[in-house]
């Protein structure tokens, strides 16, 4: 078999587990696709987007670096029958409103189609938490604090 050339491999640091961490700030985002999943149990509906980010707002390298990059981000809807959907269910419908109202969705009534958030801009405040991995390991975390809309 002969050597062949696989471009970035010398700078490459191997497999990395989670995805890339967002240093905190204020970001334009492009919503770049979306799918949807329900839980195993059927209790809930997972939305998961993918968002491109367009630019950093503000001058920070780090920050800067992340043009470019993709932002993965799920709302988690309860359904009536998941047992904390009384208690919790309203910050689904409330953080979805503050999503539509940013990206200047138009809704009529109480029904959307989730696939037009596509191609839709907005600024998203992204901070940055403490967490916990699958393995019980400390960990940081990306979650999107606010959005607004992206007008100039």
């Amino acid at each position: 078999m002969a050597k062949r050339k696989v471009p970035g491999l010398s700078k490459s640091k191997g497999m990395q587990s989670g995805f890339t961490l967002f240093p905190a700030g204020k970001y334009v985002f492009e919503v770049a696709g979306y799918q949807e999943k329900e839980s195993e149990k059927g209790t809930t509906t997972l939305h998961n987007f993918r968002f491109k980010c367009l630019d950093a707002l503000n001058d920070m390298a780090e920050n800067q670096e992340m043009v470019d990059k993709t932002y993965f981000h799920t709302l988690i809807e309860m359904h009536d029958d998941h047992p904390s959907h009384e208690q919790w269910g309203h910050l689904f419908v409330d953080e979805l409103k503050s999503f539509v109202d940013a990206t200047g969705l138009e809704i009529k009534g109480e029904s959307l189609d989730f696939a037009d958030f596509e191609g839709l801009t907005f600024i998203g405040t992204v901070g940055v938490r403490d967490d916990k991995d699958a393995e019980g390991n400390p960990t940081k975390r990306n979650r999107m604090n606010k959005y607004e809309a992206d007008v100039e």
